[in-house]
């Protein structure tokens, strides 16, 4: 199957160059390689996932609310490393408390920035922005996003949920995940590591309550689509997923 691109600089080929900004077709394969290395993004409509597939697993996803510590991200290292189809996303800045996740996702251009660097120093895992800015840095890979409620239906394209954890749970979709396990989520009051530095922005309580707004129409998008979520966050609003001990949920 051909994917349709947009080059993102000149492309030499066995037929000649393709341009920066010019609209080309290649096969998945090597469609996968070009986005991978920032070369080209798929064109806006175009079918592509070039990610992680994990079809039936089940994907814990460590999120940055107060409540996320070192002591369960330990627990969960031990539980991944403990058999196949056991995989970890860790969202923005929980990265220095699992810097073994096989994905790091931060949705804001803006956030790599500040800790890029950092992330590359310390991470060997997929790293993944929805923000175009982040297109042809180290390493980094891009999926298109689109603001829209629940889970995407198109492959290669999430749903925005107005944050990172949001839209975390739509890529672990994307990967064919059976069950995702939630944690950190909570939802209200600060980050479990502080206040991120200026120009950064930090949540607000009127933020989080638009999120619950949001969260609650994934839930039930997600019921309707057989991918069982369970909320093991310690202290959470998020009272639309199935509660569960993280030791029970990962028993």
């Amino acid at each position: 199957m051909n994917v349709e691109l947009v080059a993102l600089c000149d492309i030499g080929n066995g037929c000649g160059t393709i341009r920066a900004g010019a609209e080309f077709a290649a096969d998945e394969g090597l469609a996968r390689t070009y986005v991978n290395e920032g070369r080209a993004v798929p064109r806006a409509g175009a079918r592509l996932w070039s990610g992680p597939h994990w079809p039936a697993a089940t994907v814990v996803i460590l999120a940055s609310g107060p409540s996320m510590n070192g002591a369960d991200a330990a627990a969960v290292r031990a539980w991944r490393d403990g058999a196949q189809d056991r995989h970890v996303i860790a969202v923005n800045t929980t990265f220095r408390l699992a810097p073994w996740a096989d994905v790091i996702y931060g949705c804001d251009g803006g956030w790599w920035k500040v800790y890029g660097d950092e992330v590359r120093a310390v991470c060997d895992g997929q790293l993944w922005s929805q923000d175009s800015a982040v297109i042809g840095q180290a390493r980094m890979r891009w999926i298109e996003s689109r603001l829209a409620p629940g889970l995407s239906r198109r492959a290669g394209v999430i749903h925005q949920g107005m944050n990172s954890g949001y839209q975390a749970i739509g890529f672990a979709h994307q990967t064919g995940a059976g069950r995702v396990i939630l944690l950190g989520f909570d939802a209200h009051g600060s980050h479990w590591h502080g206040a991120h530095p200026r120009p950064l922005t930090n949540p607000r309580a009127s933020l989080f309550i638009d999120w619950i707004r949001w969260f609650d129409g994934l839930a039930s998008d997600c019921a309707k689509r057989g991918l069982r979520v369970t909320n093991c966050s310690r202290e959470t609003s998020l009272l639309m997923f199935e509660q569960m001990p993280l030791e029970a949920a990962l028993a």
